[in-house]
């Protein structure tokens, strides 16, 4: 409203628009832009008699023509704005339920665990670099996104995610946040168990950073004690879901393992301006050439222990070629892991069920 104001002092002489809503069919009013403004609304509308005129109801969606002149020189200056009778514009219908808790009153929640709701997914990734291409939230921004989409098919919520975790391995480059494992697993225990607390029995943390997984995972089962009877928390990684033949065109040796044509497609399609694509360039760690072992496993082997290392394997920051990614490569990306996920947590809550009967037998 303010700004819309100004634009009204600043007309001086002549006229000017103003957009405020359509929400009473008033016809006329007239302000008088003194240091001491106030408003005179017509007799038969008159929401106040004489309203400040900060207080003034005019927010914005009306169309307002205003002119502007002054009664006498020495006179403040008058406004007359005129309001169209019948131009209410319909608002749209309010939108289907989205299962973002963070979106939700804590009435909503309520009556979604009243109605049987049990399960909460809860996002995890980083904030590290992705080459000088990718976003830094690339991480816990996918793992949002999987669960998202993954919700709906369910009937689960969606915690906002953790974005701060063990990016240690990317320390050094600007913008690169990273914590404890003591501090990490605290944190995850703490989500956890509030939110055991608020009903949920199923609390699924779905992973976008493949460091996190080993501290969630103990991290849960450390607590394990503590969850109120029939709770199952657990762990995964989101590609952990894919088949085989699915997860080697997102992520493997050939395709990369970070900052590769995967992820940075599926930033492109849900983000498209965070992706910079005009410094889009391929980086592969080059381990020694005459060892007999797996490459990708002796890489990982040796980098995980050590901090900063990513910046010694990779001098792009990067473990693949992401030249080729685009948004449709990135929808299809998607698709195929929203299947894969709800697939894999129906399958794990089968196992649970079945492993968890014997044992209590």
């Amino acid at each position: 409203m303010g700004a819309g104001w100004a634009q009204i002092r600043d007309a001086g002489k002549g006229s000017a628009r103003w957009s405020a809503p359509r929400s009473r069919p008033l016809s006329v009013a007239l302000v008088t832009a003194s240091l001491g403004a106030r408003c005179q609304w017509p007799t038969e509308q008159r929401p106040h008699q004489d309203t400040s005129l900060f207080a003034c109801p005019l927010t914005p969606s009306y169309d307002i023509s205003v002119s502007a002149h002054y009664a006498r020189p020495w006179d403040a200056m008058v406004f007359a704005a005129q309001i169209p009778h019948n131009t209410r514009k319909e608002q749209p219908p309010m939108k289907p339920h989205n299962y973002e808790l963070a979106l939700m009153t804590t009435l909503q929640v309520e009556d979604y665990l009243k109605k049987g709701g049990t399960m909460v997914l809860v996002p995890v990734g980083s904030t590290e670099q992705h080459g000088p291409y990718g976003p830094l939230g690339t991480d816990h921004l996918i793992a949002q996104e999987v669960c998202r989409r993954v919700a709906p098919e369910l009937n689960a919520l969606v915690a906002p995610p953790i974005p701060y975790a063990l990016s240690i391995l990317h320390r050094g480059r600007p913008g690169v946040v990273y914590v404890k494992m003591d501090s990490f697993m605290k944190y995850v225990q703490d989500v956890a168990l509030a939110l055991n607390e608020s009903g949920f029995r199923r609390i699924v943390f779905v992973n976008g950073h493949y460091d996190n997984g080993p501290g969630v995972t103990f991290a849960l089962r450390s607590i394990y004690d503590r969850f109120t009877p029939g709770t199952f928390a657990f762990c995964f990684n989101y590609w952990d879901a894919l088949k085989w033949d699915e997860v080697g065109t997102y992520l493997g040796p050939e395709a990369g393992l970070h900052a590769n044509i995967g992820e940075t497609a599926v930033m492109m399609r849900i983000n498209p301006d965070s992706v910079d694509m005009t410094e889009a360039v391929a980086g592969w760690p080059a381990p020694p050439e005459d060892i007999e072992t797996d490459k990708m496993v002796a890489i990982i082997t040796t980098v995980m222990p050590l901090p900063s290392s990513m910046a010694y394997i990779s001098p792009t920051g990067g473990w693949g070629d992401p030249r080729e990614a685009t948004p449709d490569k990135g929808e299809e990306y998607l698709q195929m892991i929203t299947k894969a996920v709800v697939r894999f947590i129906r399958d794990i809550e089968k196992t649970y069920q079945k492993m968890y009967s014997q044992l209590n037998a």
